[in-house]
């Protein structure tokens, strides 16, 4: 749990680690201890070795994988489903740093902790390891090296590293049955599950340092997503109501020319 320099408990880091790689929970503890930082590490569900309350998000009764997900893929979104879960079974107050064990720690992730006072209200999740791939609207510049907080035209793919609190949990954990894409493909989609979203470039966290050991399980990813996982549909209605309403008419026509113009910017500004 981070503290306040009064002691006041404010922030919990859940660290998703599989049993088999407890070296990379020993790498992140030493990378977190410049933060005075210490996760408290969630064993990451192996394929389909889940609790049983998360089974139905994923299997049919049979014990089938009902999507075109792999078994690594259904571990991976079942290990953080575990952790929105306990949130609301806890009763967890604080909000909540999630990671994965692969990320490094860039000298401005200090100052992103210690802006999470002047976050907006309404916030749900803010991405911290993800790289903007188009144009993000800037909504606040945060203090000292902390960036600037931002909303993207287009959520990036990318589960590294999140914020997010007691509402966001409740709102993904319920706003669909059965996932048929993995967790950052369903993460990016907000029109789907309504979360406040939000990001902060440059970004305080790389992820993906390591090889994944995600591939070694099932079948191969190399297939595009959009083909296999064409079943779970695509909502372009809503995902352009959604526009509207974060970026307003202007805003849209202005995102559309940026990412056009301007892509490689948006790149580059994702890194510290």
């Amino acid at each position: 749990v981070g503290s306040c320099s009064d002691g006041t408990k404010y922030m919990r880091f859940f660290l998703i680690n599989l049993d088999r790689d407890r070296d990379r929970f020993d790498y992140m503890k030493e990378a977190l201890r410049p933060f005075d930082i210490v996760p408290e590490r969630i064993p990451a569900c192996l394929g389909l070795d889940m609790d049983e309350s998360l089974k139905p998000y994923f299997l049919s009764e049979q014990g089938d994988i009902v999507s075109a997900m792999n078994k690594g893929e259904v571990g991976c979104y079942a290990s953080h489903l575990t952790i929105l879960k306990r949130i609301l079974d806890e009763d967890i107050q604080e909000p909540v740093l999630v990671m994965e064990d692969d990320l490094r720690f860039e000298a401005t992730f200090s100052d992103c902790l210690n802006a999470l006072e002047v976050l907006p209200e309404d916030w749900e999740i803010i991405r911290l390891s993800n790289p903007a791939k188009a144009y993000c609207k800037i909504v606040k510049h945060l203090p000292a090296t902390a960036g600037d907080l931002v909303q993207y035209w287009r959520v990036p793919n990318n589960t590294g590293a999140y914020l997010i609190n007691q509402a966001g949990a409740r709102k993904f954990l319920s706003y669909q049955t059965k996932r048929m894409r993995p967790v950052d493909e369903d993460l990016r989609r907000p029109w789907e599950h309504g979360l406040k979203t939000y990001g902060l470039l440059p970004m305080p966290i790389t992820s993906n340092i390591f090889e994944s050991t995600i591939d070694l399980l099932g079948s191969s990813r190399e297939a595009p997503g959009r083909q296999r996982f064409k079943e779970a549909g695509n909502r372009h209605g809503d995902e352009w109501r959604y526009r509207l309403a974060t970026f307003g008419i202007f805003g849209c026509l202005k995102a559309v020319l940026a990412t056009a113009l301007f892509k490689n910017h948006y790149k580059k500004r994702s890194r510290p």
